[in-house]
């Protein structure tokens, strides 16, 4: 990859999300449940939060706020040409799952990635 198409800031993805709202792993999964596949079609990384950097990805309709804990992948996806191209393309997904966090006593939501035939 060349130096000007590593560093010249352009956009990486192809979808529109205008008028895009924002929803949580939390609805998502109150409302779909653990087995659905939700595919991605951008992934940036939010440096407003109230909370510190976190990832967010675009699904076909909205929004989601990714976990912070997945902040790292989120930068290696976002210097990876191969992954951005298969965003692009429709073929990456991911998968909602519970879990209780015993520590602050409460559930929390993780994600998976998953492979999208496209």
């Amino acid at each position: 990859m060349s130096f000007a198409s590593r560093f010249n800031k352009s956009r990486k993805f192809s979808i529109n999300t205008t008028g895009f709202a924002y929803k949580s792993l939390a609805d998502l999964f109150n409302e779909n449940g653990a087995d659905c596949v939700y595919t991605i079609y951008a992934i940036y990384i939010n440096t407003k939060s109230k909370f510190g950097d976190a990832p967010v990805v675009a699904t076909a309709d909205y929004f989601v706020n990714f976990p912070k804990h997945m902040i790292e992948n989120a930068q290696e996806i976002l210097s990876d040409a191969d992954a951005i191209a298969e965003i692009n393309a429709g073929k990456v997904g991911f998968k909602i799952y519970q879990y209780h966090d015993n520590k602050h006593n409460r559930d929390c939501f993780g994600v998976d990635w998953v492979d999208v035939d496209a």
